[in-house]
């Protein structure tokens, strides 16, 4: 569990046995316990097992299990402590599923990276380093399930792509969208 103070500040708590509390160990928490290092922080987005930090200038941090590139640092390392990934100037908002970040910029562009059925390139690799989702339109929201994404155009317009299993996509079938697809209605 993270919790995000009103003075910037973030506190993790539960399992930590991949990192994922940023506390530099695999130690679990079982109370509340101050993240160090962090201030400032305006967003934060919990994975299964990572998590990513948004910090008020606009930079993001992650932690945790990287084995598909989901931290964002172009490698599949594991960090204990939050990590600041080279990022692409003013980030506004994140979201974390089980193995993929969403990142949405200031200019309504999203960025991406993890895991590759979560996301959006054709060829089904895994992205190490967060890469630009070509081909929309400004977006304002961006959320993410286990593997899946969901964005919300400028427009009100609502787009998904990932795994489609159980119909979650909302396109009426069970379809895997490896890229993003406006919803009907």
């Amino acid at each position: 569990t993270v919790f995000l103070h009103r003075d910037g500040s973030v506190w993790t708590c539960g399992p930590g046995t991949d990192g994922q509390l940023g506390h530099g160990d695999k130690i679990t928490k079982l109370r509340p316990t101050e993240v160090e290092g962090l201030e400032d922080i305006v967003e934060v987005a919990a994975g299964d097992w990572h998590t990513v930090f948004l910090h008020l200038d606009g930079s993001v941090w992650t932690c945790g299990v990287g084995d598909y590139g989901q931290l964002g640092h172009g490698d599949t390392r594991w960090k204990y402590k939050p990590t600041k990934i080279k990022t692409l100037g003013q980030i506004i908002g994140v979201a974390a599923g089980t193995q993929h970040t969403v990142l949405l910029h200031r200019d309504g562009s999203v960025w991406m990276c993890g895991r590759r059925h979560a996301l959006e390139y054709g060829d089904k690799r895994d992205i190490l380093y967060p890469t630009r989702v070509e081909g929309l339109d400004p977006i304002i929201g961006v959320t993410a399930g286990r593997f899946h994404t969901v964005l919300l155009g400028r427009d009100g317009g609502v787009w998904t792509f990932g795994d489609g299993d159980s119909g979650k996509l909302g396109h009426g079938d069970k379809i895997t969208k490896l890229r993003p697809t406006e919803v009907e209605g």
